[in-house]
């Protein structure tokens, strides 16, 4: 879930937005995990984690709208690619917190850490790897590729 779903959705963003925008977006990963962990699991949420979520979404805003119009624009040149940019760098935010939730109850029965990050890459991967190989236009974009880009991808 979090290398498949919330990576392609964060390189959507990036695509939109640019570097700077999209990690403003991923710092909202915490409180969506916060906020799942009480929905989903029941957990116990303290005022100061509430007010820290008020924070953190609310420095998000303030960043966004205080942002130069032409800035927002910048990376992609499109003023419609904007909005789509900042949903999908907070649909990728929550992916990484529900992969989070996933995995909680794994990790606390006493699972090697580095096996169950094997078994998540593994997953994602082939997960990537599966969309690559059922997709006509992947294979034309990767043949598409120079040599120097190939050997930094690969």
């Amino acid at each position: 879930m979090g290398v498949f779903f919330s990576d392609t959705l964060r390189y959507s963003s990036l695509a939109r937005v640019g570097p700077s925008l999209q990690s403003l977006l991923n710092t909202t990963t915490a409180p969506f995990a916060l906020a799942l962990g009480f929905l989903v699991l029941g957990q116990v949420v303290s005022g100061l984690s509430i007010i820290g979520v008020g924070i953190v979404f609310g420095g998000l805003v303030l960043a966004i709208f205080s942002r130069n119009s032409d800035a927002l624009v910048r990376f992609s040149g499109k003023s419609g690619n904007v909005t789509s940019g900042i949903l999908f760098g907070l649909a990728s935010a929550l992916s990484q917190a529900g992969s989070v939730l996933v995995a909680a109850p794994v990790m606390l029965d006493g699972t090697d850490l580095i096996s169950a990050t094997f078994v998540r890459s593994l997953a994602g991967s082939l997960s990537l790897l599966l969309t690559v190989v059922l997709s006509t236009e992947r294979k034309a974009q990767i043949r598409s590729m120079s040599v120097p880009i190939a050997r930094q991808v690969f």
